[in-house]
């Protein structure tokens, strides 16, 4: 059964049990944020999130509900190209262009910017560096909880202490396994073939010329 728009159900004892788990948490950790529910929950849980001295990392999706003035207060951001798109209101067909938009949120605030392709790479700008990542040799059998799988490993990736880049494979390689599988969480694949495609893709990152 599916009940729509239940993200949308919030009311303040919800709010406040999410606000008391992030003031309780102890750096270093991550909150991983997606604009699925209300706008005025995300501008919250980032604002406590980053008082607390956790990096946040969030999902605009959807796009129309992020606000921008959050980028400062964000370690990353993950938009699909369509949603960069959309923030950004340009097109985005080639991996320049998506380079481009990375750059662009980049200048917004966000530390790591990081475009996930429609093939299953990635772009990702971080203050010194625009690299491509490029997706891996997989036959593709559902893309349901890919992009989920690319955030959250990405964010495990930087709190072991990988630099931006390379976290960034390693959430490619864990979106590019969900895909081999139907459904999301039991698509997911073990951390030994992440690590072992995320090494191999690592390898095949170049520079992007913009």
């Amino acid at each position: 059964m599916l009940a729509s728009n239940a993200n949308d159900c919030w009311d303040e004892a919800a709010l406040q049990t999410v606000l008391t788990a992030i003031e309780q948490s102890a750096a270093p950790g991550c909150l991983i944020v997606n604009c699925e529910i209300p706008p005025e929950v995300v501008r919250l849980a980032v604002g406590a999130a980053h008082e607390r001295g956790l990096d946040v990392i969030l999902d605009p999706s959807f796009a129309d509900r992020f606000e921008s003035d959050l980028c400062p207060l964000l370690q990353a951001i993950t938009p699909n190209a369509d949603e960069a798109a959309s923030l950004l209101n340009l097109k985005i067909s080639s991996v320049a262009d998506a380079a481009r938009a990375a750059a662009m949120l980049r200048a917004k605030g966000v530390r790591t910017a990081c475009i996930k392709l429609s093939d299953g790479g990635c772009v990702v700008a971080t203050a010194d560096q625009l690299r491509h990542i490029p997706s891996g040799n997989i036959d593709i059998v559902d893309t349901t909880g890919a992009g989920d799988a690319f955030t959250g490993t990405f964010a495990v990736a930087l709190l072991e202490g990988r630099p931006s880049i390379e976290a960034a494979a390693w959430g490619v390689a864990a979106a590019n396994l969900a895909t081999t599988g139907y459904g999301s969480q039991p698509s997911y694949p073990a951390r030994a073939e992440i690590a072992a495609m995320a090494e191999q893709l690592f390898k095949s990152v170049r520079a992007v010329d913009v």
